[in-house]
């Protein structure tokens, strides 16, 4: 496992397109660390190539593994990947429907940066505790939604400033609203 991982990473670091099916493959091997390491290379890959059909794996990978582990590193992976609305849809899709907390959470902070109504929708349902139970989540989306000049992002994180049962999460809420772009 250890050379794939080198492999992948040394392919994603020469940045041509005619490699992206070794990194694919990658996200398909049986080992979970090769995995991982494939989606490392993807990032490094789009970095350098702006290929956007790298992230149609990825995607795949977040819908479908079986592993937690699995659907955290194509999470993470797709955050940097916002440019392409598939990513967007996928990673707002994970924020309200998967089950494990930190699937959620890392779903709300790749969603982070202020460019697609999609995902600002996505963020403003999971900073409410009527519709995400878990505060973790909670303060992941507050903080993504400061990224956010929208008047619904800041209504939603006054509102959960002032509402929220959790502290930290009012905390979190408050702390990002006064940071808002252009807000001093």
């Amino acid at each position: 496992p250890e050379v794939r991982q080198l492999a992948l990473s040394v392919t994603a670091k020469l940045g041509k397109t005619t490699f992206r099916p070794y990194i694919e493959k990658g996200l398909l091997d049986p080992v979970l660390s090769v995995q991982v390491a494939a989606t490392q290379a993807a990032q490094i890959y789009y970095a350098r190539t702006q290929d956007p059909s790298i992230t149609v794996a990825l995607i795949k990978m977040l819908r479908s593994a079986t592993h937690w582990q699995q659907r955290l590193a194509s999470c993470r992976a797709l955050g940097a990947f916002q440019a392409e609305a598939q990513s967007v849809t996928a990673l707002a899709k994970a924020l309200l429907t998967d089950k494990k907390t930190i699937i959620r959470a890392c779903a709300a902070k790749a969603l982070h940066g202020g460019r697609s109504a999609a995902a600002a929708k996505a963020l403003i349902y999971a900073a409410d505790v009527v519709h995400e139970p878990a505060p973790l989540v909670r303060i992941a989306a507050v903080g993504s939604l400061g990224t956010f000049s929208t008047s619904e992002a800041t209504a939603t994180l006054a509102h959960v400033a002032l509402s929220d049962p959790d502290p930290k999460v009012r905390h979190a809420a408050s702390a990002h609203r006064d940071d808002k772009p252009g807000k001093k």
